[in-house]
């Protein structure tokens, strides 16, 4: 039994009558679907058009990196997806945004108008990161032609209409419109594996999987259906970003959390993949690019090529952050992200955080676990060094460079930091003193006045 289509809310957005004329007869359409598990997708739910594409063209399904690298989110996935590069070039490893680096790394169809603004891009998306200006992001860039973005759960009906709006919209644009290059964005099966969890065992997450096949269908069905098909060349390209636990959620290290899918199809791609391998998520640009005609410039530093190409060095991995090379704070650091924040925020009966800091002379981005404590909103933290006469290296990291990342148990925030004036720090000294003891002894052998260091949200 299928749920009733809910209705429509009103548009979030104006749809032009028309963009501009395409100049291509090779046309893209790029499909993101958030929070598909792979193993869902492939062997429990019914989903004929996406197994139609996976017939014509390929599947790629990876494990590309963990939380050393990026934590398991959209905001991570959806720029490694749509700019062709891995966070460590993008900068994005979380929600937050924080270190973002979309100017140089656009998304693909930004390159497109870069490249030449001849080209005729549309975008829709229902997830505010990805498109709506003046919060975190946006992954998808003013720079293209018709840049459709709202924040689904600002509708009535929250991303069950929003992703029927989306659809709707998108489908009689791909029938009516002559635009080269397009990406939709559909929502809702992250939602449900948030609230109800993945797996056989939860229908509700199976069915919205095989709601949003449907949905796919309707978009290739309005492909087809244009009057000028059969002169055309159309590459389909769809995307998730990451799996689900199947207590639902994301964020830890469990292989359904960190699997991931590319399906691509027609075009140039040959049936099965290819010399260049199975697909990954980092090549669904290049091959958008390549399709269209545009030649990749080293320049660019994609990591992701082509699918079907072989690629003609080594494939670059994405570096993980560097951390401390002592083994007990590396073992922390790690089961503080393998866990999201379940093992290691109590650590040793003290509260901890891991505050992230970008090298001085690297620029390195190099993650640290701290003791802290509490001030108002601000959190508290000490640069004792285990005593030692120097500061430590994070201390002098965000001394040069105040912005900092930081993750409380699950919670993840960008902040800035700074040194705690005269007025406050003996107040706040007490503070941490009172909770871990051992800072009395530090400040007597350090032979230097220890930093206390306060953290403040942005």
């Amino acid at each position: 039994m299928t749920s009733p289509e809910p209705p429509a809310p009103d548009l979030p957005y104006v749809v032009p009558a028309a963009g501009p004329p395409g100049r291509s007869r090779r046309k893209v359409l790029h499909i993101g679907i958030d929070g598909v598990n792979a193993v869902d997708l492939l062997e429990h739910a019914a989903t004929p058009h996406l197994d139609g594409l996976v017939a014509e063209g390929v599947i790629g399904v990876s494990q590309p990196y963990g939380p050393d690298v990026a934590a398991i989110e959209s905001g991570p996935g959806w720029c490694t997806i749509a700019t062709g590069v891995w966070p460590d070039r993008h900068g994005v490893v979380d929600n937050t945004f924080a270190g973002a680096r979309l100017d140089a790394y656009p998304d693909w169809l930004t390159r497109l108008e870069r490249a030449d603004p001849g080209y005729s891009t549309y975008c829709i998306t229902n997830w505010a990161p990805l498109g709506v200006p003046g919060g975190p992001g946006p992954v998808f860039s003013s720079a293209i032609d018709v840049n459709l973005a709202f924040e689904a759960m600002d509708v009535p009906g929250g991303y069950l209409a929003g992703d029927s709006t989306t659809t709707a919209t998108t489908a009689g644009w791909l029938r009516d419109q002559d635009s080269d290059a397009h990406f939709v964005y559909i929502g809702n099966v992250d939602i449900v594996g948030h609230v109800f969890g993945s797996g056989p065992e939860v229908p509700i997450y199976i069915r919205a999987i095989e709601k949003t096949d449907r949905q796919v269908g309707a978009l290739l069905a309005a492909v087809r259906d244009r009057p000028t098909y059969a002169d055309e060349d159309w590459l389909v390209l769809v995307s998730t970003d990451h799996g689900h636990r199947p207590g639902g959620g994301h964020g830890g290290a469990s292989e359904a959390e960190r699997t991931v899918w590319l399906i691509a199809a027609g075009g140039d791609v040959p049936r099965g993949g290819g010399p260049g391998g199975p697909p990954q998520m980092v090549d669904a640009a290049a091959t958008a690019l390549a399709h269209l005609g545009v030649a990749i410039d080293p320049a660019w530093g994609l990591d992701g090529v082509p699918v079907g190409a072989a690629p003609s060095a080594e494939r670059r991995r994405p570096e993980p952050y560097s951390t401390s090379p002592v083994g007990w704070v590396a073992e922390h650091v790690r089961a503080y992200l393998d866990s999201d924040g379940q093992d290691g925020h109590r650590y040793s009966g003290q509260d901890t955080l891991l505050l992230t800091t970008r090298g001085r002379r690297t620029g390195a981005r190099r993650r640290t676990p701290l003791i802290y404590g509490r001030s108002g909103d601000a959190y508290v933290v000490v640069g004792s060094n285990g005593g030692h006469a120097t500061h430590p290296a994070w201390y002098l990291n965000l001394v040069a460079d105040p912005e900092v990342a930081v993750q409380v148990g699950a919670h993840r925030f960008t902040a800035r930091a700074r040194t705690a004036g005269p007025g406050e720090r003996p107040a706040l000294w007490a503070l941490m003193a009172g909770q871990f003891g051992q800072y009395e002894r530090y400040a007597a052998t350090a032979g230097r006045e220890i930093p206390v260091v306060v953290i403040e949200p942005a």
